[in-house]
C-alpha cells in the first residue's frame, strides 16, 4: 500500500457539507465502525462485518473532505452532497435505527425526595369568563429535531442538502427557546453528560406526538428554512424555461412556415403544444425530503393548567409550562377546543398571555405565545 504523504495545511477548501461529518461520527459510534486520522481532512473509515453490506462489501474506504485532502490521495471518495458515498451512509444509517435519545438534559440541582424546585406561574387574567387554575407539577417533556437529506429539482438543475429542523417539544408541537435548544445541542455534541434516567422520579413522562403529526410539524420546519433555496431555484428555473420555450417556439413556427397542409399544420401545432407542456412541468420546483434520524432528549418542566370556562359554558384546556433549566420564560398555548383556531382583538398584558370570550367560547392563542417574564421574575 502506498504511504500518504505528509503536509501540513493550515486552510482546506471544504468539500463536504458541514454536517455529513457530525453525522458519520454518529454512525461510527453507534454502528462500531473506526474512522482514523490520515492527514488534513483525510480519514481511513473501517466498517465491521455487519455493515459491508452497506458499503459495496468492503471492509475500509479513504474519505477526503476538502480538495487539499482529495489532493492527497486522488483514489479516496469525496464525501460530498449528491457522492456514493453519502448515498451508502444514509442506506447504513436508515438500516440500523431512525431515532437517537440522548437522554435527560441535566437539571439544576440533584434529585432529593422533593424533586426538582419549582417556581411560581404566570398570572394569566380572564375576561367573561373563569379560570380554574390546576395544581402545578413536573412533567418530563420530550424534546427533538429531524436531519433529513432535501433534494431540490428543476429542470436540469439538482440540489442536494443535508437539513435540520430547529428544536420542537415533541409533546406540544411548540419550538423551544435558543438557550435550552443551545443546551439540547452540548448535550448531542457530548459537551456534557446526560443525567440519570431516574433523577427526578415524580415528573410525569409526557407522550410525544403522533408519528405522522410529528413528521408534519418538523417537515414544516424544514419548508420554511428551504423557502430561500426554494426560491433561488424557482427564479433559476424560470429563467430556463423562458429561453427553452422561445427555442422551442423558433424551432416549430420554421417548420409550420414550410408546410402548406393543413393537417401536417394542425400536427405540427400539437407536437408544439405538448412540448411546451412538458417543458413546464419539467421546470418546476420539486423538492423530496429523505428523513434520515429523529434526534430527541428529554427535559423537566414545570408545568400548570388551567380549565377555562365562559359565560356561555364552553370549556377549553390552557397550559403553560416552563423548564427548569436555564432562565427560559413561560410558554403557554391551548388545547382541546376548536375556538382556537379563530382570531379575535383580544390582546394580553406585558407579562401574562391573556384569554377572553369571543362569541361566548374561550379563546387563546393556538400557536405558542412567550411571556416576558422569566423564571427569576416570576
Amino acid at each position: 500500500m502506498t504511504a500518504i504523504p505528509s503536509l501540513d495545511v493550515v486552510d482546506t477548501d471544504p468539500l463536504a457539507d458541514a454536517r455529513i461529518r457530525p453525522l458519520l461520527e454518529r454512525y461510527c459510534s453507534l454502528a462500531g465502525a473506526e474512522m482514523l486520522d490520515l492527514g488534513p481532512d483525510l480519514h481511513e473509515l473501517t466498517l465491521p462485518p455487519a455493515e459491508r453490506t452497506h458499503f459495496r462489501g468492503r471492509d475500509s474506504l479513504r474519505l477526503a473532505f476538502s480538495l487539499d485532502a482529495l489532493a492527497l490521495d486522488p483514489e479516496a471518495e469525496i464525501a460530498v452532497l449528491g457522492s456514493p458515498f453519502l448515498s451508502q451512509l444514509i442506506e447504513a444509517i436508515r438500516a440500523r435505527a431512525g431515532r437517537l435519545s440522548l437522554g435527560l438534559i441535566p437539571p439544576p440541582v440533584a434529585a432529593d425526595s422533593q424533586g426538582a424546585p419549582t417556581a411560581p406561574g404566570p398570572d394569566v387574567p380572564v375576561r367573561d369568563g373563569t379560570a380554574q387554575r390546576g395544581t402545578a407539577r413536573l412533567a418530563a417533556h420530550p424534546i427533538g429535531r429531524l436531519v433529513a437529506r432535501v433534494v431540490l429539482r428543476a429542470g436540469a438543475a439538482v440540489e442536494e442538502a443535508v437539513l435540520e429542523s430547529d428544536v420542537f417539544d415533541l409533546s406540544t408541537g411548540t419550538r423551544i427557546g435558543d438557550e435550552l435548544a443551545g443546551m439540547f445541542l452540548d448535550l448531542e455534541a457530548r459537551r456534557v453528560r446526560p443525567a440519570q434516567p431516574g433523577a427526578i422520579r415524580d415528573a410525569q413522562l409526557m407522550p410525544s406526538r403522533q408519528p405522522d403529526e410529528l413528521l408534519q410539524l418538523l417537515l414544516g420546519n424544514l419548508r420554511d428554512k428551504s423557502a430561500e433555496r426554494v426560491t433561488a431555484q424557482h427564479a433559476a428555473a424560470e429563467g430556463e424555461l423562458a429561453t427553452e420555450l422561445e427555442r422551442l417556439d423558433r424551432y416549430f413556427a420554421s417548420m409550420i412556415a414550410d408546410k402548406s397542409d393543413e393537417e401536417e399544420a394542425r400536427t405540427i401545432t400539437a407536437l408544439h403544444e405538448r412540448r411546451r407542456t412538458e417543458e413546464v412541468r419539467r421546470h418546476q420546483v420539486t423538492a423530496v425530503v429523505h428523513p434520515l434520524q429523529l434526534v430527541e432528549a428529554t427535559v423537566l418542566m414545570q408545568r400548570i393548567e388551567w380549565e377555562l370556562q365562559s359565560a356561555r359554558g364552553r370549556r377549553a384546556r390552557f397550559v403553560a409550562q416552563q423548564p427548569l433549566v436555564g432562565a427560559a420564560a413561560w410558554t403557554v398555548h391551548a388545547r382541546g377546543a376548536a375556538a382556537h383556531r379563530r382570531r379575535s382583538s383580544c390582546a394580553g398584558t406585558s407579562t401574562a398571555p391573556a384569554t377572553c370570550a369571543r362569541g361566548g367560547a374561550p379563546y387563546a392563542p393556538r400557536t405558542s405565545a412567550r411571556t416576558t417574564a422569566s423564571r427569576s421574575a416570576a
